[in-house]
């Protein structure tokens, strides 16, 4: 098990300001190099620009201030130097989003992909 943190970058779609990310995750390696991955994150956000009225499914507008998103995801990850102390890999998984306040009346299908190192 193991906590992290990275960046979210959302697509213009949603009006949402791309914030900081932070969530824990549990795993099972295969082998060195192949693993899956469990994770939660969640990451706080706000509407990128309040001037906007333009209204489209899934994006925000003002008076909307304050966003939380919740993901949770299963991931396959490949590792590229599990023997040595930095280890950079890439992950690709499927999840479910959900969003507060909402935008849909169930958590909504996510895929995901990112590049990382553990240390």
């Amino acid at each position: 098990m193991g906590l992290f943190g990275g960046y979210h970058f959302f697509d213009s779609g949603h009006n949402l300001k791309d914030r900081a990310v932070f969530g824990a995750r549990v795993g099972y390696n295969f082998t060195k190099y192949l693993g899956i991955e469990g994770s939660m994150e969640v990451v706080k956000s706000r509407v990128a620009d309040a001037a906007t009225t333009d209204f489209a499914k899934g994006r925000f507008l003002s008076p909307t201030e304050s966003v939380r998103i919740n993901f949770y995801h299963i991931d396959g990850i490949y590792h590229f130097s599990p023997d040595g102390d930095f280890n950079p890999y890439i992950v690709a998984g499927y999840g479910l989003a959900s969003y507060s306040p909402s935008i849909s009346t169930k958590a909504m299908s996510a895929i995901n992909f990112g590049l990382g190192a553990k240390y």
